[in-house]
């Protein structure tokens, strides 16, 4: 049976770097991208049993820093005691950005937030043990943020994360120099009311507060995005919805995600429909690790549930 259903696809293949190249390709293919509903397929699901509807990511901000104290790596013993080690440096620094709770140090970091309404707060299913949902992991320490719960840490609030950190020798048995050079890359990832630059600019403005004032500092600030909110109320969410119970015959709940998807508010601006974010991921798959995996049996139901929303849309049975 043909459904009466206009359906336009784009693929991209530059997300993991802030997709820089697709937001020229938005404006310049406008007119033909507009849409009334807009379905992102790239979220995860509460568990192998249940289907989710994404309300709502985090944005992302990305700073790569460098300390340099010499122009090579020096001797340990000939210059030991006498030249300030920029691993030692930079590493105290970093070890300030938090204090004991988890909050972030960092001036400004939080000021700009945009609390969650009361409306939308009543529109998600906080009923999550994020402790259970990592134990495939085998994860021996757990901590958010202050008083906030594990699940408010992860879908309400910011994050600084130390993504990599390097310095000096680094192969088998022992070198024993003082190197001339340390670096961290750090990722924050944001909520409502956070600008990336303003946060960016905050790292660096505390990086230099904080390190010898004569050693040379270098700040490269990466790509950045905005978080955002969805409607619980639009039809994209309803029908969805309806899809997943259809499938799974079982209740869909509705979420939020601590990732970010840096094409999502730039294809709502764009094309100007309800935006939804949907999957059928789980995080036992790995991503960002060795063993990325995805179940055949989750990627046959995450079909099922696109075709019977296509049908749903297409005959119009839910307002």
């Amino acid at each position: 049976e043909k459904e009466n259903v206009n359906i336009k696809v784009l693929i991209e293949g530059e997300e993991e770097v802030g997709s820089p190249g697709l937001e020229g390709i938005l404006e310049e293919k406008k007119e033909k991208l507009q849409a009334d509903h807009i379905f992102i397929v790239d979220l995860d699901m509460v568990d192998e049993k249940t289907p989710a509807v994404t309300l709502g990511i985090r944005g992302v901000a990305t700073v790569n820093a460098t300390v340099k104290n010499s122009v090579t790596d020096l001797h340990s013993g000939v210059f030991g005691g006498v030249v300030y080690n920029p691993a030692r440096a930079l590493s105290q620094v970093v070890g300030k950005m938090w204090d004991d709770a988890g909050r972030v140090t960092i001036p400004g970091f939080y000021d700009t937030i945009q609390p969650l309404s009361d409306e939308e707060k009543a529109s998600l299913d906080w009923d999550r043990d994020l402790k259970e949902e990592g134990a495939s992991f085998n994860i021996q320490v757990f901590q958010g943020e202050g008083d906030f719960s594990l699940v408010e840490s992860n879908w309400i609030r910011p994050t600084l994360e130390i993504n990599g950190m390097g310095s000096g020798y680094m192969g088998e048995g022992t070198k024993t120099i003082i190197p001339k050079e340390a670096f961290v890359k750090i990722s924050c990832r944001l909520v409502a009311g956070q600008d990336p630059k303003q946060i960016g600019k905050g790292i660096e403005t505390f990086l230099k507060k904080n390190l010898p004032d004569d050693i040379e500092l270098k700040v490269e600030m990466g790509h950045g995005t905005r978080g955002m909110m969805t409607s619980p109320h639009s039809r994209a969410a309803k029908e969805m919805m309806k899809a997943y119970e259809q499938v799974f015959e079982t209740k869909c709940k509705r979420q939020l995600c601590g990732a970010t998807i840096p094409i999502a508010p730039m294809l709502e601006k764009v094309c100007g429909g309800e935006l939804i974010l949907i999957g059928v991921g789980l995080p036992s798959d790995r991503m960002h690790a060795p063993n990325e995996c995805f179940s055949l049996k989750r990627l046959r139901q995450g079909f099922l549930s696109i075709a019977e929303l296509l049908i749903s849309f297409s005959r119009g049975r839910t307002k």
